[in-house]
């Protein structure tokens, strides 16, 4: 069978979602013809990195075709619709799209269009339209609280109206067979309707490809506390000074708390360390930046803790990564990581209560956290493969292609 997935960006970006459409596509293609379509609404930005885009391609085929006529696509001026009809050409049996939500401003999904052009039914995946509670009550108290400039305010209510929009969109489709969530606890934060629709289980794979990162463990370090993530306002940068300040006051000082990533904008890494400076924790704060995986899993597994206050997730990698070295999380009990709340290992408590996250942090700092690591953990991180997973997909499309 020839399948044609899309989602979101593959060629510029690297976040979990991207290596996830990657290492299930390296297996799958085992089973299927797999190609992969560049999402036109990106062609300008492809353009503009055309160098780094072909090196990308280069790199990146030996786990996941890039469809042919791309590489002509590139080279020359082709409107949006004229690369829809250039990749309604190809011969696929079916479309994957693994994220329903648009690369571009307006919300066109151009899976779905190309799935109408081509009169072929389309499958998709939900993940980051379930991020956020949309419900508008929650959504505008949280963005009062995350709005530290009006960058933010106005991109959080384009968030709403847009993911609202691409909601309704795909409630309306009939053209989608089938749906595919990561979260079963979704349905907390949106409404969906359709007929069709599967939980992912296992959802994710906890490292990219084979690699067992417990060889990068380290001995923990005493007092040390750790966060790594794509450093952006939904992820909690915002949060950690706050909850810092109050673990500075009640642990007198002493703690060291490592910070690990990428800042995406530059405004948003002022406001932190303007804020961290407002509440004297420059000293206690040690900024990595964003490094190899060998040093990351060797910095995580040398914390005592994860401080972990994301405001968004569908199924988090940090977290399982950090269990997988040994170190336990204090997290917000949102819907994208309810799941982790069995777990010993892992501390929830009401999103933006700063004062708990640090007073969980306390105890952990002051306790050996070894027996937090029951079976149950164990068992939750040795399901979690990517093999597991592609074969989780591969099920699926059978039961609804008849493959």
């Amino acid at each position: 069978m020839n399948i044609a997935i899309s989602g979101l960006d593959i060629l510029l970006s690297d976040g979990g979602a991207q290596r996830h459409i990657i290492n299930i596509s390296r297996i799958l293609k085992k089973y299927y013809n797999i190609v992969y379509l560049p999402d036109p609404a990106l062609m300008k930005k492809y353009k503009k990195n055309i160098k780094y885009i072909k090196n990308k391609i280069e790199n990146i085929e030996e786990h996941i075709k890039i469809i042919d006529s791309f590489k002509e696509i590139i080279e020359k001026d082709y409107s949006y619709d004229e690369i829809l009809d250039i990749y309604a050409k190809e011969n696929f049996d079916f479309i994957y799209d693994f994220e329903f939500i648009n690369n571009g401003i307006f919300p066109d999904i151009f899976a779905l269009t190309l799935s109408k052009k081509m009169k072929k039914s389309m499958g998709t995946g939900i993940q980051g339209l379930g991020d956020f509670n949309l419900h508008f009550k929650p959504y505008a108290y949280s963005t009062l609280k995350l709005s530290k400039n009006p960058k933010i305010f106005s991109y959080r209510v384009y968030h709403y109206i847009n993911r609202n929009i691409l909601l309704e969109k795909l409630n309306s489709c009939r053209n989608i067979k089938f749906a595919i969530i990561l979260n079963n606890n979704y349905f907390e934060n949106v409404n969906i309707k359709l007929r069709n629709l599967e939980v992912l289980d296992p959802a994710s794979g906890i490292t990219d490809g084979d690699l067992d990162i417990t060889k990068f463990k380290k001995d923990k370090e005493e007092n040390k506390i750790v966060f790594f993530s794509r450093l952006i306002y939904n992820k909690g940068i915002f949060d950690i000074p706050y909850i810092l300040k109050i673990l500075k006051n009640e642990y007198n000082g002493n703690f060291k708390f490592t910070l690990i990533g990428k800042f995406y904008y530059e405004n948003e890494k002022k406001i932190f360390f303007k804020m961290l400076e407002k509440y004297g924790l420059k000293d206690n704060v040690e900024y990595l930046g964003y490094l190899s995986n060998e040093d990351l899993y060797g910095e995580v597994s040398s914390a005592k803790l994860m401080i972990y206050p994301s405001h968004t997730d569908s199924f988090s990698i940090a977290v399982s990564q950090a269990l997988l070295l040994g170190t336990p999380v204090i997290a917000y009990n949102i819907a994208g990581l309810k799941r982790y709340g069995s777990f010993n290992a892992v501390k929830l408590v009401e999103e933006f209560d700063y004062s708990s996250m640090a007073r969980e942090a306390i105890k952990m700092l002051k306790n050996n956290n070894d027996d937090l690591f029951d079976e149950n953990v164990k068992n939750f991180l040795g399901k979690h493969t990517w093999q597991n997973v592609a074969i989780a997909y591969k099920n699926i499309f059978e039961k609804y292609l008849g493959i």
